[in-house]
């Protein structure tokens, strides 16, 4: 719940400065919240897990490590000259629509048993 509430209050600021035209600001902001739940919220979850006796690891699969760069690979091209128009924003829309559709159809291993995509 805690997350949430930062994220949508960064999510909040984010559409105020893009709204004020100050896209730089947006995007650091929406970046910045990227890159703070990748290097805190996800290795805290992990120590949490081992003390609880949970096994949580950072041990992505290769579906998982694929989108991760592809994400990756799609938002440095959006912010690399530091402009914006509607067809980077249509670009950003498809990869996350197209990440949504794959990660929905895929079907996950956990502990060698297989984890069925969820019924239709």
């Amino acid at each position: 719940l805690l997350p949430m509430v930062g994220g949508i209050a960064e999510f909040a600021a984010a559409v105020q400065f893009a709204m004020k035209d100050k896209m730089d600001i947006a995007l650091g902001v929406a970046i910045g919240s990227s890159t703070q739940f990748a290097l805190l919220v996800i290795p805290t979850m992990v120590l949490l897990g081992a003390m609880i006796g949970k096994d949580l690891t950072l041990d992505f699969g290769v579906f998982e490590s694929t989108a991760l760069l592809l994400v990756v690979l799609v938002v440095n091209s959006s912010v690399q000259d530091g402009t914006s128009n509607w067809l980077k924003g249509l670009m950003l829309l498809v990869a996350y629509a197209t990440l949504s559709v794959s990660i929905y159809y895929h079907t996950f291993e956990n502990d060698n048993e297989s984890v069925p995509a969820p019924a239709r």
